[in-house]
């Protein structure tokens, strides 16, 4: 059984959410606003479980979360599921039932979807008041993420996951990137 602390629980969830950069210990620390030395031990016992993996650039070592890895990828869709802990508004709850993923970034909210469910999704968030919604189709949504789009990578970064943590686990994952 593994056991994280905090610090590590948030080292994964930054890493997760920053996957598409490369960041040393001391990157991971000042972001994180931890000591360099609690980032790396931590990051040693992150990798003595197989959760992250170094990669030399050059001189620096970078780290990012071993996806491969079954159980890092659980703990990954755990460590996201934490993000929100309320209950769902009325509102969206509705829509949960048709859209694989929610993650909403102020009045925003991307609901990402499979092909059958689009109009569903597209005629209950209509009646959204609080929220702007983007909907994207999974596959869109991949080919966003695997092209790095801006809008969509402030979304994983800076956004609050509302459900649907193994979907986006899974779309980093297969994005074609280690």
């Amino acid at each position: 059984m593994i056991t994280l602390s905090k610090n590590e629980c948030r080292i994964v969830d930054f890493l997760i959410r920053h996957f598409n950069s490369h960041y040393t210990i001391r990157n991971i620390a000042k972001e994180l606003k931890i000591s360099p030395a609690g980032a790396q031990k931590s990051l040693k016992k992150l990798e003595s479980e197989k959760i992250v993996i170094p990669e030399r650039i050059g001189t620096a070592v970078v780290y990012s979360v071993d996806f491969h890895n079954k159980v890092a990828k659980h703990l990954s869709t755990f460590i996201l599921s934490q993000d929100f802990t309320e209950k769902i508004p009325d509102e969206l709850s509705k829509i949960k039932k048709y859209a694989l993923l929610a993650i909403r970034l102020e009045k925003e909210i991307l609901l990402i979807s499979t092909i059958g469910n689009t109009s569903r999704i597209r005629e209950l968030s209509s009646n959204l008041i609080e929220y702007n919604p983007v909907i994207q189709l999974i596959d869109e949504f991949n080919k966003n993420l695997a092209g790095f789009d801006k809008k969509i990578i402030e979304f994983i970064r800076s956004g609050t996951i509302l459900w649907g943590e193994y979907h986006l686990v899974r779309s980093i994952k297969d994005r074609g990137i280690p």
